[in-house]
């Protein structure tokens, strides 16, 4: 395991560890539109990604898809559901070349049994992420279209493989769509009106972004007083 594929969960750990870690997974790569998982198949696995993007959607109950979440390098995956030793509630969808460790469920979780550092940095993996979904539902109750857009595209940005950089590729409209809850037309209206005020260039499956500081102020998280 070289120091560019290890993340904070398991930065604590000896060299003697980590090799064991690395011994214990396996590495899946896949092409753009492959999957890692579907949605209600045995949750049996929990995945590391190393680079590419993952795509995790939801077929809800009345046949609308939605996008809760998409992964980025140096992130888990599918791991609560592998845990719990119950289905999988998302399909993992690769929406770039992407490669990933996997490891068995319960394989890991003795892992991180006999290393309390890395059980108490999931712990906190898993607190973010829920304080992340409530964000959004927050944002989805009291926000507008156009400034959750702005707010989806500038975290996601924030948390490209290269760090902080311009350009969020990979997604759809569509995609973009079912991230936010709303419809492709008003994306698409969205997007159309920043290119024409300069804060933004579209193409196909990327977004650049031109003014980080507009659209930190659509999104209402802009520093300035």
């Amino acid at each position: 395991m070289t120091a560019d594929e290890t993340f904070s969960l398991f930065a604590g750990l000896n060299d003697e560890a980590r090799a064991e870690l690395a011994r214990l997974a396996t590495i899946v790569s896949l092409d753009r539109g492959a999957l890692f998982f579907r949605q209600g198949g045995a949750a049996d696995r929990c995945f590391y990604l190393l680079h590419g993007q993952v795509k995790l959607a939801q077929i809800t109950a009345d046949g609308k898809q939605v996008i809760p979440r998409l992964v980025q390098p140096r992130q888990m995956f599918g791991g609560v559901a592998a845990w719990s030793g119950t289905t999988y509630p998302v399909t993992a969808e690769a929406i770039l070349p992407s490669r990933a460790y996997a490891w068995p469920g319960p394989l890991l979780f003795d892992f991180m049994q006999a290393h309390p550092t890395v059980l108490v940095a999931a712990l906190r993996f898993v607190s973010q992420r829920l304080l992340d979904v409530q964000d959004r539902l927050c944002d989805w109750t009291l926000g507008s279209i156009d400034r959750r857009l702005a707010k989806r595209l500038l975290d996601l940005s924030a948390t490209a493989a290269s760090g902080l950089t311009r350009e969020v590729q990979g997604l759809s409209r569509q995609d973009m769509a079912e991230m936010i809850g709303t419809t492709l037309y008003s994306v698409s209206r969205i997007l159309q009106g920043w290119k024409a005020d300069g804060l933004v260039e579209v193409g196909r499956r990327r977004v650049r972004i031109l003014d980080r500081n507009a659209l930190a102020t659509i999104a209402g998280t802009s520093k300035d007083p």
